[in-house]
């Protein structure tokens, strides 16, 4: 037992160090470990009367949430809910490698949204990045899927299929007792359904 233990120790000490020599050989930096991401907060964005009924921040969570190479984490209550720079202190959010706070504004038919990625500093928050889309509300879901995309990509350099579009074919009973068939396209959650073709 303790032969075939030793064994499989000496091989596996060969195969790495075999590797090693031939990166070495070719001139092959030797591949680096890739630490995880530092944890990220997602703060509610600022809303008014008109735009409160949205859930613009629950929208774009669900995407972070559903990307799981995104250390997307909820702060604690007592750090607040800081929705303008000016409000934000480093030093309550110095263990979160990004912040993400925002505003939603309504001009006419349209939404605005504003987003800030923001970099806690000892001594002032830096803005990595700023994002602004303006949509209407038949838009919105798809737009606030635009936003996640945006963010995972800015966070960790990583692409998403957030903003992406999905077709499928869905069949349904008429009165004749036939069967009509149907050709959707809607968000990749199945939202925004739009129906380009029906059968006859």
């Amino acid at each position: 037992m303790a032969t075939q233990f030793f064994k499989g120790v000496t091989l596996i000490f060969f195969v790495v160090h075999l590797t090693t020599a031939a990166w070495a050989e070719n001139g092959i930096d030797e591949p680096k470990k890739i630490s995880p991401p530092g944890p990220v907060a997602l703060l509610k964005l600022r809303t008014n009367k008109y735009t409160r009924k949205l859930h613009v921040t629950r929208l774009i969570k669900n995407d972070l949430q559903f990307d799981t190479r995104l250390n997307l984490v909820d702060p604690p209550k007592r750090l607040g809910n800081p929705t303008r720079l000016s409000r934000f202190r480093s030093t309550h959010w110095r263990k979160y490698e990004h912040v993400v706070i925002g505003r939603v504004s309504k001009k006419r038919k349209n939404y605005i949204i504003h987003i800030k990625i923001i970099k806690p500093d000892r001594r002032k928050p830096a803005v990595v990045k700023e994002i602004s889309k303006t949509t209407d509300a038949a838009n919105l879901h798809h737009t606030a899927h635009e936003i996640a995309n945006e963010l995972v990509k800015a966070l960790i350099n990583k692409n998403t299929g957030f903003d992406a579009k999905i077709a499928y074919v869905a069949s349904s009973k008429q009165k004749n007792g036939q069967a009509l068939y149907s050709l959707f396209t809607s968000d990749y959650d199945g939202r925004n359904p739009t129906r380009l073709y029906a059968s006859t």
